[in-house]
């Protein structure tokens, strides 16, 4: 709820900021400054980067075709139902595309529909431009004065709720009898996680590269947050075989590995280095001591181990991470 209170004071100065200032200015369209300072302000600096690049792309590449779209109709009498497919088929192509080029065609059609006979067109697209430009600086200096968010944090957390949610997927595979709609539900919401530090990620790049910072390249973390994924998924396979396994050493690995993933959890979330592996550790000592006639707990304790190792990763890239941000 924090966040979101910040975002909506951040959405709020954006789009008055950007206002006053092209009262101040007089911009003949004021309010394209205002609706791209409200759209620019994301969740996060590297998103609102993002998007205002996208934006101010876009909208150049859409002037640019309305410009010469409304000087042919001005100068020579071309017809606006002849040029409106000509000029929004192949920026819709773009879009379509490029997603984040959508207000190319927009663009496009109110510079052409919208410029006077007595109206420069390639003027009327300059002061598009300058009205988006306006905007998008307001929106992304805001982003990075006012109650800022960083995406290197929010990847963190992210990172935080897909560890914990591996934990409990963890300990679902091993749980007998085995809750197979419980199982489908935390699959799907580890998949959307995964998507949205996909995502995450690529703004902290965007951030990094925008605010010109040293920060290390968080793709490591997510890489690592999808091997334990992995790593669960051979607790899956091994859960195949669980008829075969002491229940006593599956109920401890069960137990231990989502322990250790909601304490990586916690501790990226705080920002504390290291993790909580005794558990795991006499969980492993524990199934390497027991006998093994058909190869299944060497299977079990190959996965744990597996787990460990990438826990161990995980916290090492977190903590580069942090000690960036600390500096």
């Amino acid at each position: 709820m924090r966040e979101r209170l910040r975002l909506a004071a951040r959405v709020a100065a954006a789009t008055l900021l950007a206002w006053l200032i092209s009262g101040s200015v007089n911009l003949p369209q004021a309010w394209w400054a205002v609706i791209t300072a409200l759209l620019v302000v994301q969740a996060s600096l590297g998103g609102s980067i993002a998007i205002g690049i996208d934006r101010v792309l876009g909208t150049m590449l859409g002037a640019a075709f309305g410009a010469v779209a409304a000087w042919l109709h001005i100068a020579f009498q071309v017809s606006l139902t002849l040029l409106l497919p000509i000029v929004v088929a192949p920026l819709a192509l773009i879009a379509a595309q490029r997603p984040s080029y959508r207000v190319a065609p927009v663009t496009a059609v109110i510079v052409l529909l919208v410029t006077h006979p007595d109206e420069s067109p390639f003027m009327a697209g300059v002061e598009r431009i300058a009205e988006i430009l306006l905007g998008t600086v307001v929106g992304v200096l805001v982003s990075l004065t006012f109650l800022p968010t960083r995406a290197s944090r929010q990847l963190l957390a992210l990172a935080a709720d897909t560890v914990a949610l591996l934990g409990d997927l963890a300990a679902a595979h091993l749980t007998t009898p085995r809750d197979g709609a419980l199982i489908e539900q935390l699959q799907t919401r580890v998949r959307s996680l995964l998507a949205a530090l996909d995502t995450a990620v690529n703004e902290a790049r965007r951030e990094r590269i925008g605010l010109g910072t040293a920060a290390p390249d968080p793709t490591p973390i997510v890489r690592t947050v999808r091997r334990l994924r992995s790593d669960v998924a051979i607790l899956d396979r091994v859960a195949h075989r669980i008829d075969q396994l002491p229940a006593s050493l599956v109920t401890q690995v069960a137990a231990a590995a989502r322990d250790a993933l909601h304490a990586k959890a916690a501790r990226l979330r705080t920002g504390e280095s290291g993790g909580f592996y005794d558990a795991l550790d006499a969980a492993i000592e524990a199934l390497n001591r027991a006998p093994d006639a058909n190869g299944a707990l060497l299977a079990l304790s190959f996965a744990a181990e597996t787990l460990k190792r990438d826990l161990t990763d995980l916290a090492e890239r977190a903590g580069e991470q942090k000690d960036v941000e600390a500096s």
